[in-house]
């Protein structure tokens, strides 16, 4: 039965930081995209 929690938690877990990962590059990428663009309008 523990085995199963365990398993549920750490999937859970890795889902989160997998989310979570995928939304600070893309947050990332979109800050860099900005910052080149203010560079370039100068």
């Amino acid at each position: 039965m523990w085995d199963l929690v365990l398993i549920f938690l750490l999937t859970g877990l890795g889902y989160v930081v997998f989310m979570l990962l995928v939304v600070g590059i893309s947050r990332f990428s979109q800050y860099q995209e900005e910052k080149r663009a203010k560079k370039e309008k100068r």
